[in-house]
């Protein structure tokens, strides 16, 4: 069951590239003979491995929905010093995006 998780949708990657790890994952729990746990860590090992780009892009998606939660009602019932500090987080942040995007 858990060899399954092993699909292009959780490594984003192709179908033929996770058709070969999930059958190279296969071979390797059928020649160390590893327990149903022992499978279930190693597949959540290869998991991990190919799904760092997509965690990172998970907590951008977060950020932005977090942000576009900030209502005028809930600005203007924040404290100033709250707001301060939003806003600088925000300029700073702003400031190391536009940083990556320049040589683009």
């Amino acid at each position: 069951m858990a060899l399954q998780t092993l699909n292009p949708k959780n490594l984003g990657l192709s179908s033929q590239e996770s058709n070969k790890i999930r059958k190279k994952t296969t071979q390797q729990v059928l020649k160390d003979n590893l327990s149903a746990s022992q499978t279930r860590k190693l597949v959540k090992e290869i998991r991990d491995k190919y799904q760092q780009v997509p965690k990172f892009n998970r907590t951008i998606k977060t950020v932005v929905s977090q942000i576009q939660k900030l209502t005028p009602e809930t600005l203007t019932e924040t404290e100033s010093e709250q707001l301060k500090q939003l806003k600088s987080l925000l300029e700073s942040k702003l400031a190391e995006i536009e940083e990556i995007l320049l040589p683009l």
